[in-house]
């Protein structure tokens, strides 16, 4: 069953504060159980002015959405340097995050700083129900053809499955990612963190995508620990922007959506079409109060607005989709 309370990973770094906001703000927004979000950076001016503004939030001051803040964690006696900037910056702390949080914190569902929820938090955590008892995450192909696959065309190492993973949604079961160990390539068998740190150093002359890279080189050894979403609890350009919506058969299929995964820019630029920067202004003028179910005020805001749009060729049919996944979403809203 859905816990009582909802963890939510978040890390923050630079100057993507305004994004991360709207990412939590979504996530606040479409849920309605207690929620809490921990946020990790390098800077206590981004906690700061994180805290400044959650706190107006008014499910924050009600006390049904929580949040920590946490410094970044890297294994004792590591290049905390050379982690930290392996790709995005401080992106890789999510390899740690079981050793990062607190012991007593069973699961999180971790997202990239450019999210955005377009259905319950309940729902996607509830694919937690659907592991066996060897899986201890759950991640996103990178592609779902392999005509436009990066892994299958570009890839120097190993990688799961046919086209690889996407690192920015996972569903993590922190417990279950503790206890297990792991044989590598040196004969001996290694908990989770040591086999972050061993691949990396194995692989780092191949690794291009930073701990996206790492998370595929282990689930290429070890394939059975996952658990596979599809392309609607991550959809992102990439799924639009070589066709329409056919590289997300499931979008292209239901008309679904989940999280939204602006990537690539896509929030700050027009490359990509102008629905994804849309829909991301219009959660960031928002209150941060959780919808109810039935409510249809944002998806005729967001309608109003894609109607105004000039026509886009990259991703042009997302508008149309993006206010079907919203208003399907807020229906899914617990009561």
């Amino acid at each position: 069953e859905v816990p009582l309370t909802l963890r939510l990973t978040v890390v923050v770094c630079g100057a993507h504060v305004p994004r991360a906001l709207v990412a939590v703000k979504s996530a606040v927004m479409m849920s309605r159980r207690r929620l809490h979000v921990h946020i990790f950076s390098n800077s206590n001016e981004t906690f700061l002015e994180l805290a400044q503004v959650l706190t107006g939030w008014p499910d924050v001051r009600r006390g049904r959405v929580t949040f920590s803040t946490h410094t970044l964690y890297y294994p004792p006696g590591e290049d905390v340097n050379m982690w930290i900037s392996l790709f995005r910056k401080c992106a890789t702390v999510r390899l740690f995050l079981s050793d990062a949080l607190d012991k007593a914190v069973d699961s999180t569902l971790y997202i990239d700083s450019d999210v955005i929820f377009l259905s319950p938090v309940e729902h996607i955590w509830s694919l937690f129900k659907r592991f066996n008892a060897s899986q201890i995450a759950s991640m996103t192909p990178e592609h779902e053809a392999t005509r436009v696959g990066w892994y299958n065309r570009f890839g120097k190492h190993p990688y799961y499955g046919k086209t690889g993973l996407n690192s920015g949604v996972m569903l993590l079961n922190l417990t279950r990612i503790r206890s297990r160990m792991y044989l590598l390539h040196d004969g001996k068998v290694h908990n989770w963190s040591d086999t972050m740190v061993f691949l990396q150093h194995k692989f780092k002359s191949a690794i291009t995508w930073g701990d996206q890279d790492i998370l595929n080189i282990l689930f290429a050894i070890a394939p059975h620990r996952l658990f596979v979403h599809n392309c609607e609890y991550n959809f992102r350009p990439d799924h639009c922007m070589f066709r329409p919506l056919g590289a997300c058969p499931a979008t292209e299929q239901n008309g679904t959506i989940h999280l939204l995964h602006s990537n690539r820019n896509a929030a700050q630029v027009d490359r990509w079409g102008p629905a994804f920067k849309t829909i991301s202004k219009l959660f960031s003028e928002q209150d941060g109060r959780s919808l109810l179910r039935g409510d249809t005020a944002l998806v005729t805001q967001l309608t109003g607005r894609l109607g105004k749009l000039p026509p886009a060729k990259a991703c042009g049919r997302l508008g149309g989709v993006l206010v079907e996944a919203l208003s399907k979403g807020i229906a899914m809203l617990p009561q």
